[in-house]
């Protein structure tokens, strides 16, 4: 009988049991992918596009082959064959939920990123982005012992609909540093698992899967970290400077070229980043500054994603609800101009003192609607009241 999970939101039917993954979702409508222990071919079937030490590929097909450990071949977004060389299925796996994977999503024209991420309220997530090393999982990690769930380590696909960037999460495994753990409280030490053959190497694994959320949920905003300087900083990026971030933590971004995916990407790219807010965060390297990183991504970034609120300027604008519409009067051009019935409640939500998020809510619960739509209406709405200065931010 073979098992069956997910991974990145598609459902995988597997001969090999894989412990990282959660079990899948009988409602989903993706192609499965196919996990088998077999015999991998010793080359492509068409022409490689690209051949790297141990790996050759081309848009359809990837082969992998790690001396000692294992051979896996990868096609069509649909099958991976795994041909074990050793009896260490700890890191045969370990490769599989890496590489092997990766490869399934270029082969399916999906991108996956180089993220952590947690839960910022129930609907939205915050993401981090750096490469290996900088503390994206650390830094998660800290986020979490401060109250946030966790959404993905190290990886997850990007997608954007409807002006929303989505992000869906890989799998329920967080992979950590000893150094990490030993700062932290949350995870105990007796959960570890080693991730590595190489004892040498102390960086271990710890599933989430209870907490896990399979369901694509979208991205309040992305922060790119680095550690330089000697002071903890927080600066909002304009969309050309993310894109150029973003697109340095591609995923195995090194395959795009031999796959294929140049166009995809940068397509994906800028959809992301004309509709995502995104910031650099900046910490002090080689020094124990993790806690008040991320107090300080708390304080200046999750707070204004989160619990942004407006005020009215009262010196330029009046307005009142008549029947089931609303009336705004523009105190410096003298002019009147009719409110239809949502913009009236958000204007009254702003006036009420509630957030963004808030408003979202309560209109979706007064008119039924859907939540994604709302989100859109309500961000563009707020957009243009305070392009026009009859708004301001007050966090």
């Amino acid at each position: 009988m073979p098992y069956q999970y997910q991974a990145y939101g598609i459902p995988i039917v597997s001969d090999v049991e894989l412990p990282a993954l959660c079990f899948s979702d009988e409602n989903s409508t993706e192609k499965p992918i196919n996990v088998v222990q077999g015999i991998v071919p010793d080359s492509l079937q068409n022409v490689p596009l690209e051949e790297r030490p141990f790996t050759t590929l081309n848009v359809h097909e990837f082969r992998y082959e790690l001396p000692n450990v294992a051979k896996y071949y990868v096609a069509n977004g649909e099958t991976i064959i795994i041909e074990p060389l050793c009896d260490n299925w700890d890191e045969i796996l370990l490769y599989f939920y890496s590489n092997c994977l990766a490869a399934v999503l270029f082969q399916r024209g999906l991108i996956p990123f180089h993220v952590s991420g947690v839960f910022v309220d129930e609907q939205s997530v915050l993401l981090f982005a750096a490469p290996s090393r900088t503390g994206k999982s650390t830094t998660a990690l800290m986020l979490q012992q401060r109250g946030y769930d966790p959404f993905t380590d190290d990886t997850a696909v990007l997608t954007v609909e409807d002006g929303i960037c989505y992000a869906q999460a890989s799998y329920p495994m967080m992979r950590l540093w000893q150094n990490t753990i030993n700062q932290q409280t949350l995870l105990a030490e007796a959960d570890k698992m080693p991730v590595w053959a190489d004892s040498e190497i102390d960086k271990y694994g710890f599933h989430f899967h209870e907490q896990f959320v399979s369901q694509k949920v979208r991205v309040a905003g992305i922060v790119f970290l680095e550690a330089a300087g000697t002071e903890i900083t927080i600066e909002n990026l304009k969309p050309t400077q993310s894109m150029q971030l973003l697109g340095n933590n591609i995923y195995r971004g090194h395959w795009l070229n031999g796959m294929k995916k140049g166009r995809i990407q940068f397509e994906l790219l800028t959809q992301i980043c004309h509709n995502l807010k995104s910031y650099k965060a900046t910490r002090p390297q080689g020094t124990a500054t993790f806690e008040a990183f991320a107090e300080t991504i708390e304080k200046h970034i999750i707070n204004q994603l989160t619990k942004m609120t407006y005020e009215i300027n009262s010196d330029k604008i009046l307005f009142t609800q008549l029947g089931d519409e609303g009336v705004l009067y523009g105190i410096e051009t003298n002019e009147y101009l009719t409110l239809n019935e949502t913009y009236f409640k958000i204007l009254q939500g702003v006036e009420q003192g509630k957030s963004q998020p808030e408003i979202v809510t309560n209109l979706c619960q007064e008119y039924d609607i859907d939540q994604q739509l709302c989100e859109t209406e309500v961000a563009e709405a707020l957009q243009t009241l305070a392009e026009k200065q009859y708004i301001s931010t007050l966090v």
